[in-house]
């Protein structure tokens, strides 16, 4: 038996469709670049947590959080902000060795607001068991290229 795992989507809307699909529109690879001065405020980011729960694991609850880190280093650590968090009753389900079971959250948070680089973690827990099921990074980098034109900022000839 393996033990739960899962993935984590961060994009920035999460659509409902006929038929109980969804659409994942501006889907994030591993960082998020903010190209403003911080703070800034994030309209819409959404998530579409994925985790797979082999029949033989045994816990009765779920929970998941998606989790605000300061820095690199501070990730495991206890030094973090939940920004949403919910729990589930999993099902009583016959045990039937290889089989699996998925639970799916997905949510959005509007008007985010960011005052410096970070990192948004997704996590579930089981009891005592933490499985980590992604991180986005979250990093500002203000477009310079306003400021580079403007006649104060130019490179002088010989510099």
């Amino acid at each position: 038996m393996f033990e739960p795992y899962g993935v984590t989507i961060f994009c920035d809307d999460i659509r409902s469709e006929i038929g109980g699909k969804h659409t994942l529109v501006g889907v994030y690879g591993s960082n998020l670049i903010i190209k403003k001065a911080k703070p800034a405020i994030l309209p819409l980011i959404s998530v579409a947590a994925t985790i797979v729960i082999p029949n033989e694991f045994k816990a009765t609850t779920m929970i998941y959080r998606l989790k605000r880190y300061k820095t690199e280093d501070d990730l495991g650590s206890d030094d973090y902000e939940i920004l949403v968090e919910s729990k589930r009753e999993l099902k009583n389900k016959p045990i039937t060795p290889g089989r699996v079971s998925r639970e799916v959250e997905m949510f959005s948070l509007s008007q985010l607001q960011v005052e410096d680089d970070c990192l948004l973690a997704s996590r579930a827990y089981f009891e005592d068991l933490e499985v980590k099921l992604g991180v986005l990074i979250v990093k500002f980098r203000p477009d310079k290229s306003n400021a580079a034109s403007s006649p104060s900022k130019r490179a002088k000839p010989g510099d």
